[in-house]
């Protein structure tokens, strides 16, 4: 008798392909075909062949082939959910197990007959002729539903993080088939030709599935990264860091339900965190300047316990995640940015172990700025205080600010006696020129100011006012952060714009910005 089992219930579990159940659930259409195939085969008659030729699956086996590659290749995968795919692969599995139940069946009815003496209504050869053209079709539409399944989803990893139901009905799809796979693994080791052979479709999702994901590493930074860039100026460090560790916590936060949401032995979980961890670290290393991080003093007091903060934060996430990265030494040095391999030689599998020294580098690597940021911040820190309690000894803030900002300077220079020739001294300041160039005193350039001096002058006012803290005040005025560019655009104008033709025009315009610094 072939190995043929009865069982009433209707769904494949998904299971361990390394452990496969004792016996494997049957839907009723699969059931009632086994029971007419075991009829058959059982049949005392010497015709069992020819029984066995004229059951009727298999004149309607090209219809339900048919019905099943119209249902995938027409409907909208991702509006039902994967539900099509779910239930066109259980079809697709029945039909497998029957023509790998009914060539072993049939053998084994011939192997009967021989051992008995029995005469033999056919040869194995003559089973292999006859199925040989139902389990190429059948295996060509397991092809057409892997292919849907890479081609017509979309994104697995947008569909994975969105919609977590859909996800687990196609890796349902995809376990079904290892689950039989595994289940008739000594029919398969036989190695006969022409015989009947479950379709696997789970390498090319898992590939597909990784290549999806990195994607989606780089392009949740490209999206923050370019609304920032929209938003920031091009200098703006702190604008584009920000920007990254707001892009960065969102991936770093779906590492966990990723890992919940794929079965252990596809490792799409290690290498969505390996992709998250590379991405993470390297656009954060790129954006403090490099590994040495010269731009870290660019960062504002904020913006580095910003950056400290995401940098536990992602420590904490990945050694949640995976505790064996805790502790661990990778090989390569902190701030080597190559790429290791993930995958064995054949691209089939993940290198584990590889996969947990690249988390534990980019672990290291951002603890290593970590370890920077926090003595930069502490620095900081201790400055501020120390000029908190320098302000307190300091004398009583001027009440009538005004005064400060009313006093000439000659008058400075009268009050501390110098001569009065020194002081005439200052109105060589005035220039005399063609009439194509207007005359131009102190007192007048006091009055022609441009307006950012009057309104840097007047929130230098507000600092120097302010009954507490004046001195962090002044140091964080803007107008400091801006001078160097401000410098560089003047120093620029001079050496670029024809002098002459504007007839110096511009040489008065760029000094009276001078005078204005």
């Amino acid at each position: 008798e072939g190995d043929i089992h009865d069982d009433g219930n209707d769904e494949v579990q998904e299971t361990d392909s390394k452990q496969p159940q004792k016996k494997l659930p049957q839907s009723n259409f699969l059931s009632s075909n086994l029971k007419e195939l075991k009829e058959v085969i059982n049949t005392t008659d010497e015709d069992a062949f020819t029984k066995f030729c004229d059951m009727d699956l298999f004149s309607t086996l090209p219809t339900a082939i048919h019905r099943l590659q119209s249902a995938i290749e027409t409907d909208d995968l991702t509006r039902d959910k994967c539900t099509v795919i779910r239930s066109t692969c259980r079809d697709h599995l029945d039909l497998q197990r029957f023509l790998v139940e009914a060539d072993f069946g049939m053998k084994a009815r011939l192997n009967y007959d021989e051992k008995s003496g029995a005469s033999s209504s056919a040869k194995k050869e003559e089973v292999n002729e006859f199925l040989s053209p139902f389990s190429k079709d059948v295996y060509e539409l397991g092809e057409v539903i892997e292919e849907s399944i890479l081609s017509n989803i979309g994104s697995l990893a947008n569909l994975a993080l969105k919609n977590s139901t859909a996800m687990k009905a196609l890796i349902g799809s995809v376990e079904m088939y290892e689950t039989v796979i595994a289940y008739y693994q000594e029919y398969d080791s036989q190695k006969e030709t022409n015989r009947p052979q479950i379709t696997s479709m789970k390498e090319a999702v898992m590939k597909q599935c990784r290549i999806d994901f990195e994607l989606k590493s780089f392009e949740a930074f490209n999206t923050a990264i370019m609304s920032a860039a929209d938003d920031a100026d091009e200098d703006d460090t702190g604008s584009r860091l920000s920007a990254t560790i707001q892009a960065a916590t969102k991936l770093v936060g779906e590492i966990e339900p990723v890992k919940n949401l794929f079965p252990p032995n596809w490792n799409i979980d290690t290498h969505w965190a390996v992709c998250v961890s590379n991405v993470c670290s390297n656009d954060i290393i790129q954006k403090i300047g490099g590994p040495v991080c010269r731009n870290l003093p660019d960062l504002s007091t904020k913006q580095l316990r910003d950056l400290i903060t995401w940098i536990e934060f992602f420590c904490d996430s990945l050694e949640s995640a995976y505790p064996s990265i805790a502790g661990k030494k990778p090989e390569r040095s902190p701030f080597d940015t190559s790429r290791g391999d993930l995958f064995h030689g054949d691209g089939k599998e993940v290198r584990v172990e590889d996969a947990m020294n690249g988390l534990a580098w980019g672990k290291n690597m951002l603890w290593e700025v970590h370890h920077l940021a926090e003595e930069l911040y502490e620095t900081r820190n201790e400055a501020e205080n120390k000029s908190e309690e320098e302000e307190e000894l300091l004398p009583p803030v001027v009440e009538d600010v005004d005064e400060i900002f009313s006093i000439h300077p000659t008058t400075t220079i009268e009050e501390n006696g110098i001569a009065e020739e020194e002081t005439e001294k200052v109105d060589e300041y005035s220039v005399e020129t063609t009439d194509t160039v207007e005359t131009t005193t102190a007192d007048d350039d006091k009055g022609s100011q441009c307006q950012l001096l009057p309104s840097t002058l007047s929130k230098l006012k507000e600092a120097i006012s302010a009954p507490d803290d004046a001195f962090v005040k002044f140091c964080s005025l803007e107008l400091f952060s801006n001078i160097p560019s401000t410098v560089d655009r003047l120093k620029y104008a001079l050496v670029t714009e024809d002098l002459t033709e504007n007839n110096c025009r511009l040489v008065q315009n760029t000094c009276k910005e001078h005078l204005d610094l």
